[in-house]
């Protein structure tokens, strides 16, 4: 969903970014406090046992794909979220703070830290970088998004399922004619991200769709930028 432009800050309906959601979800039965949970989530008997690990992934991911990293929702931030958690999971903390998560925002009420957990804190926010850490592109090719999609336009893997309904992928629909692949990939991806329904199959956009087939030379920038 990220690499077809989804919107890492898009909010429910209370206003909560997933990422907020997410670390309230992780947080919530470790929480050192009495007050009413900020967030409804789902009852610890009812979850998977891989529900956390699954959980910590998704917010890394979010993290390094600059999702806003300060959203306050009830006076609550994720980085305070997660400092007042009985188990403090450095592994998070670490890229929030990295991210620009800001100490003072939110209530620190119920927040207790041992010297070392101060002292920790306290380092990480005198060593973190004055900009953010670069995004990776979202197509997991292990590079930055500066030097893959958002350097210039490239075609959608060979593994992806043509939105047609036909079952195919995109790499079989294209093995035959690699080169008209290549170039209509690139133009599909991005009017993919636009909402348009196009089919990514060349065999059935070639009967179907001849006019983008014909243009389909005329790529424009990245729409990761």
């Amino acid at each position: 969903m990220i690499r077809l432009g989804a919107n890492v800050d898009a909010t429910d309906q209370l206003g909560v970014t997933s990422l907020f959601h997410a670390v309230v979800t992780l947080t919530a039965q470790d929480l050192d406090t009495g007050e009413p949970l900020l967030y409804p989530v789902p009852k610890s008997s009812n979850q998977h046992p891989s529900t956390g690990p699954m959980l910590k992934m998704v917010i890394a991911l979010l993290i390094e794909q600059h999702a806003h990293v300060n959203v306050v929702w009830k006076n609550a931030t994720c980085c305070t979220m997660l400092m007042r958690a009985k188990y403090k999971h450095w592994d998070l903390i670490e890229p929030l703070i990295a991210h620009g998560a800001l100490e003072d925002l939110g209530s620190l009420n119920g927040l207790v830290l041992s010297k070392v957990e101060k002292k920790r804190i306290s380092e990480l926010l005198r060593t973190r970088p004055s900009k953010r850490p670069p995004r990776p592109c979202p197509c997991f090719s292990g590079r930055l998004l500066t030097d893959c999609h958002g350097k210039r336009p490239r075609p959608l893997p060979c593994h992806f399922i043509c939105p047609c309904q036909s079952g195919s992928v995109y790499g079989s629909a294209a093995r035959n004619e690699i080169s008209l692949g290549w170039k209509f990939g690139m133009l599909s991806e991005e009017f993919l991200n636009r909402g348009a329904k196009i089919c990514l199959c060349i065999f059935h956009c070639r009967r179907t769709m001849p006019h983008f087939y014909r243009g389909s030379e005329r790529s424009t920038g990245s729409h990761y930028r």
